[in-house]
């Protein structure tokens, strides 16, 4: 092998090694709902859930790492976190988990209420294990306080969300009244299935079994919005 190709090969393994250390080999991980989640409801209700979601948009796995920085609630609720894998007792403050490449996963923050108002945070911090320098930080809100009341409004084509109880309440846009609206379980399967009538409507969860759910709503065949929701017993 002459100098010259000696040379170019020296290039080419400076160069695969510099892009092995670079921030791109350690994937790419993404929030993909707010990371300050706010949830409410009445103090009767056995749970409170700020649904989150997580994305490796990278082309190879994720090692992930969650943990619990910081809570603060009242003195009888406990909270708790689900991951892709599990959901965790309240004593469990840290877990591991591999998010596979173009993949999502929840990342839920869970409050027991124990029939006393309030309100209460927990926080965590979020890790590629490949690249832990790089910190993330969730914060989920729970709350019973002014519950009872609320105003559910949209600018533009803004969709606004918002369950209570056994109502799902949903604002649009006046051009999509008239489009389809479809409770599904994870599973793809249809549960229920509306037309949005008025701009702001509250649609009856009676009759649906406890689970995680999704309401999609449509534009003809295209999917307009996602929302993810919780059915308590």
């Amino acid at each position: 092998m002459n100098r010259i190709s000696l040379h170019f090969l020296a290039v080419a393994i400076m160069a695969t090694i510099l892009s092995l250390a670079s921030p791109s080999a350690f994937g790419q991980l993404t929030i993909l709902t707010s990371d300050t989640m706010r949830v409410s409801g009445a103090a009767t209700q056995f749970e409170l859930v700020g649904y989150g979601f997580i994305a490796n948009t990278g082309a190879t796995p994720l090692n992930i790492r969650w943990k619990r920085v910081g809570a603060q609630l009242p003195s009888s609720w406990t909270c708790t976190i689900c991951d892709l894998n599990n959901c965790f007792p309240p004593f469990v403050d840290s877990a591991d988990f591999v998010l596979p490449a173009r993949d999502t996963a929840n990342l839920d923050g869970h409050f027991y209420l124990n029939n006393q108002a309030g309100s209460g945070f927990q926080r965590i911090t979020l890790r590629n294990l490949a690249n832990p320098s790089v910190t993330q930080f969730i914060t989920y809100i729970g709350s019973t306080l002014g519950s009872g009341q609320f105003t559910l409004s949209h600018s533009g084509d803004e969709i606004a969300w918002r369950q209570l109880g056994k109502k799902l309440w949903v604002s649009v846009p006046d051009h999509m009244v008239g489009n389809a609206l479809q409770f599904m379980d994870l599973g793809g399967k249809v549960i229920q299935s509306h037309f949005v009538t008025e701009s702001v409507q509250a649609y009856d969860l009676q009759g649906i079994p406890q689970g995680v759910y999704l309401a999609n709503l449509l534009n003809g065949h295209a999917l307009s919005a996602v929302y993810r929701f919780y059915v308590q017993p």
